[in-house]
Protein backbone atom coordinates (compact mmCIF):
# COMPACT_ATOMS: atom_id res chain seq x y z
CA UNK A 1 0.00 0.00 0.00
CA UNK A 2 1.45 3.71 -0.76
CA UNK A 3 2.61 5.55 1.78
CA UNK A 4 -0.97 7.99 3.14
CA UNK A 5 -3.12 5.23 1.79
CA UNK A 6 -3.75 3.84 5.04
CA UNK A 7 -6.03 5.84 6.55
CA UNK A 8 -8.53 5.42 3.67
CA UNK A 9 -8.58 1.27 4.01
CA UNK A 10 -8.32 1.36 7.89
CA UNK A 11 -11.91 3.42 7.51
CA UNK A 12 -13.31 1.68 4.96
CA UNK A 13 -12.65 -1.87 6.64
CA UNK A 14 -14.03 0.04 9.76
CA UNK A 15 -17.49 1.05 8.06
CA UNK A 16 -17.67 -2.33 5.86
CA UNK A 17 -19.71 -3.76 8.97
CA UNK A 18 -22.29 -0.74 8.56
CA UNK A 19 -24.11 -1.77 5.17
CA UNK A 20 -27.33 -3.01 4.89
CA UNK A 21 -28.07 -6.74 4.30
CA UNK A 22 -30.68 -8.34 2.38
CA UNK A 23 -31.17 -10.49 -0.54
CA UNK A 24 -27.80 -9.10 -1.48
CA UNK A 25 -24.92 -6.96 -0.01
CA UNK A 26 -25.78 -2.62 -0.01
CA UNK A 27 -23.61 -0.12 0.26
CA UNK A 28 -22.10 1.79 3.03
CA UNK A 29 -24.29 4.33 3.92
CA UNK A 30 -23.11 7.89 3.31
CA UNK A 31 -23.88 8.96 7.04
CA UNK A 32 -21.95 6.16 8.18
CA UNK A 33 -19.12 7.73 6.46
CA UNK A 34 -20.20 11.09 7.84
CA UNK A 35 -20.37 9.77 11.35
CA UNK A 36 -17.20 8.31 11.17
CA UNK A 37 -15.47 11.28 9.75
CA UNK A 38 -16.63 12.95 13.21
CA UNK A 39 -16.21 10.58 15.36
CA UNK A 40 -12.53 10.77 14.34
CA UNK A 41 -12.13 14.05 14.36
CA UNK A 42 -11.52 13.92 10.16
CA UNK A 43 -12.00 17.30 8.52
CA UNK A 44 -11.70 19.82 5.21
CA UNK A 45 -10.07 18.06 2.39
CA UNK A 46 -9.20 14.76 4.22
CA UNK A 47 -13.03 14.28 4.93
CA UNK A 48 -13.28 14.48 1.12
CA UNK A 49 -10.95 12.45 0.64
CA UNK A 50 -12.39 9.78 2.89
CA UNK A 51 -15.84 9.75 0.77
CA UNK A 52 -13.89 9.04 -2.05
CA UNK A 53 -11.98 6.36 -1.41
CA UNK A 54 -14.08 4.75 0.62
CA UNK A 55 -16.86 4.99 -1.72
CA UNK A 56 -14.14 3.71 -4.76
CA UNK A 57 -13.13 0.82 -2.22
CA UNK A 58 -16.92 -0.05 -1.51
CA UNK A 59 -17.88 -0.17 -4.92
CA UNK A 60 -14.69 -2.54 -5.86
CA UNK A 61 -15.44 -4.76 -3.34
CA UNK A 62 -19.46 -5.15 -4.06
CA UNK A 63 -18.19 -5.35 -7.67
CA UNK A 64 -15.89 -8.61 -6.22
CA UNK A 65 -18.40 -10.11 -4.25
CA UNK A 66 -21.11 -9.95 -6.93
CA UNK A 67 -18.98 -11.82 -8.95
CA UNK A 68 -18.04 -14.13 -6.47
CA UNK A 69 -21.29 -14.99 -5.84
CA UNK A 70 -22.47 -15.49 -9.52
CA UNK A 71 -19.93 -17.87 -10.02
CA UNK A 72 -20.34 -19.90 -6.59
CA UNK A 73 -23.99 -20.24 -7.99
CA UNK A 74 -22.98 -21.16 -11.34
CA UNK A 75 -20.39 -23.67 -10.33
CA UNK A 76 -23.36 -25.10 -7.64
CA UNK A 77 -25.50 -25.56 -10.86
CA UNK A 78 -23.10 -27.79 -12.97
CA UNK A 79 -22.02 -29.97 -9.84
CA UNK A 80 -23.17 -33.33 -10.67
CA UNK A 81 -26.68 -34.00 -9.59
CA UNK A 82 -27.56 -30.16 -9.56
CA UNK A 83 -30.30 -31.16 -11.90
CA UNK A 84 -32.38 -33.86 -8.90
CA UNK A 85 -31.16 -30.98 -6.67
CA UNK A 86 -33.85 -28.74 -8.43
CA UNK A 87 -36.61 -31.08 -9.58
Amino acid sequence: MELGLNLFYTSFLDLTSCRTLGYAQGPIPWLAIHHYCEAHGIVGEQREDVFFHVARLDKAYLDWSAKKTSETLSNANKSPGAKKRNR
